[in-house]
């Protein structure tokens, strides 16, 4: 496998990860005991996964595009760049999702309260999203390093 190849499939791994929780979603909550710890957890990674979906996207259609070309270094550089970016896109899309609620809705009252309920989510993704997203490109760079390693990835 190449450098690159391996780069750009590691661009698919949150969306794996945050497709568990929706498989689990349907066995934990319809054949289980909702108040299990395990429910918890999913619940609350699915619901991260309908904030970061969106925005992750943007992040990761934009990453594919601009690295085709580009040298194994200039994709690692801006893969290590990623979390940042994807923080500076959240705000964007919440906005992007507050404007287009309030024209839909055209209601004051419910907009404002959707804005607050966007403010508070743009307040925690933020940074969940570089701790989160650092913690992805951290272990893609040891597993990279790994595969080199054993011979597997060669250039």
């Amino acid at each position: 496998m190449k450098s690159t190849t391996y780069a750009r499939l590691t661009l698919l791994v949150p969306y794996l990860v945050l497709t568990k929780p929706v498989f689990d979603f349907i066995t934990i909550y319809y054949y289980s005991n909702v108040d299990s710890l395990g429910a918890k957890i999913n619940f609350w990674l699915l619901f991260s996964a309908a904030f970061w979906l969106t925005p992750y996207t943007i992040l990761a259609i934009s990453l594919l595009v601009w690295s085709k070309g580009k040298s194994i270094e200039q994709i690692r550089m801006a893969y290590i760049a990623s979390p940042n970016c994807l923080a500076v896109i959240l705000p964007i899309v919440f906005i992007i999702a507050w404007i287009i609620y309030f024209i839909a809705t055209g209601e004051k009252d419910s907009s404002i309260g959707f804005g607050i309920i966007l403010a508070i989510a743009m307040f925690f993704s933020i940074p969940a999203s570089i701790l989160i997203g650092y913690l992805f490109v951290g272990i893609s760079l040891l597993f990279y390093k790994f595969l080199i390693k054993i011979n597997f990835i060669r250039d």
